[in-house]
């Protein structure tokens, strides 16, 4: 049985650091399969501000008067390739391997199907929090993020009420605090 730990949060949350981390702190080998895998597996001809990106892959939606991103459009095709991250985690899992993934995921019904989707595995559900303004700042030192990302996530994640099995604040904790918070806690669902 292998263990997956899913880190659910925003854009610029801290979730591929708190995941570095935890491979870190680990005795045992984890695996990071991280959504921005995926994302950054698309073309780079699929993603921007075009309409035609939001046909064929991902756009960017800018207001034209305040220059500020108000959303993000997926096409199907960019859906179909996401839609694939947990079937890749349950491919390694299914092949014994420990497994953390991470997404901006706020639906409840998708991210409580993992619980049966994962069944066969010790799966733990991690709530990564963040406030905004940390957020923000974190996305302006980051080139690889569309300033507004973090804002957009945060308007989705603040009415998200998800049972996690355990919350982290990456705000207000190291990410070795929180890696060690989250290893302590799958260990003491052993005993």
């Amino acid at each position: 049985m292998s263990k997956i730990i899913f880190l659910n949060g925003c854009a610029s949350a801290g979730k591929t650091t708190l995941a570095k981390a935890i491979q870190y702190c680990s005795e045992e080998p984890y695996l990071f399969v991280g959504i921005d895998a995926l994302f950054s597996a698309l073309p780079k001809k699929l993603v921007g501000f075009s309409e035609k990106n939001e046909k064929e892959g991902f756009r960017y939606v800018v207001n034209p008067e305040t220059g500020v991103l108000t959303e993000m459009r997926v096409s199907p095709y960019a859906g179909k390739v996401f839609s694939c991250l947990p079937k890749v985690i349950k491919l390694l899992a299914d092949n014994g391997l420990n497994i953390i993934f991470d997404e901006c995921n706020f639906h409840y019904e998708l991210v409580e199907n993992y619980k049966i989707f994962f069944s066969n595995h010790k799966f733990f559900s991690i709530g990564v929090k963040c406030d905004l303004e940390t957020m923000e700042e974190r996305e302006k030192l980051r080139s690889n993020r569309v300033i507004g990302m973090a804002k957009i996530f945060h308007q989705s994640a603040k009415n998200f009420r998800y049972p996690y099995d355990l919350i982290v604040d990456t705000a207000n904790n190291s990410p070795f605090t929180n890696a060690k918070k989250v290893l302590n806690f799958v260990e003491d669902s052993f005993s």
